[in-house]
């Protein structure tokens, strides 16, 4: 009896070990796999995509802190899951142009339960030129623009406009109406002395 009273204290102290077992013991991890992509621009910052493979089959919060030299640049938090292939990192105000070597720490805020592999990873990044991020180039394209519109209303004052297309016919009565017309005149300032005339001697006689 008293043997059997002293084995189960003892497995009780072993289980009371076990559990007390960190679990980074076990096989579980998120893996952080190659292939990290990323892309950014002076004018909207970027975004950094990284791959990730995880073995819990449960859903935790991973926090994630990215760090230029001893600045930090980013910190969030993503949910993942064992369906979590990829964790997007928005970086919208990452705009400096030129490269960036970066450090991506991955946490956990239970740390034995939840294991990175590795828990940080180091990525160099480059940030291109955009045109449009410079206000001098809207200023540019502005007065390019104004410049096109007064050549463009210019050329359209000082070009004539041009007359319909008119069929012979309607040239001929338009030359016929001309010549009438002026010939209308000359009837009117041949007739005009003789009438005064004959006013002039009408009253002469009287």
């Amino acid at each position: 009896m008293k043997y059997l009273k002293t084995a189960m204290v003892i497995a009780i102290a072993l289980a009371a070990v076990i559990v007390a077992l960190p679990a980074e013991d076990s096989d579980g991890d998120v893996r952080i796999t190659t292939g990290i992509e990323w892309k950014f621009d002076t004018l909207s910052g970027g975004s950094i995509t990284i791959p990730i493979s995880s073995s819990y089959s449960e859903t935790f919060t991973a926090h994630i802190t990215v760090t230029e030299g001893s600045k930090t640049v980013y910190q969030g938090d993503k949910e993942i899951s064992r369906d979590t292939e990829s964790i997007k990192i928005s970086m919208p105000d990452f705009k400096s142009e030129g490269d960036h070597k970066l450090v991506i720490t991955f946490s956990s805020d239970n740390p034995y339960d939840y294991i990175f592999t590795p828990e940080s990873t180091t990525v160099t990044v480059h940030v291109d030129s955009n045109v449009l991020s410079n206000w001098s180039t809207y200023l540019v394209i502005i007065i390019a623009v104004i410049a096109i519109v007064a050549v463009v209303y210019l050329k359209m004052r000082d070009t004539p406009k041009e007359k319909p297309e008119m069929t012979f016919e309607q040239l001929e009565e338009e030359r016929k109406a001309k010549m009438a017309a002026k010939s209308e005149k000359k009837t009117q300032k041949t007739e005009s002395p003789s009438t005064e005339r004959k006013r002039y001697t009408g009253k002469k006689k009287e």
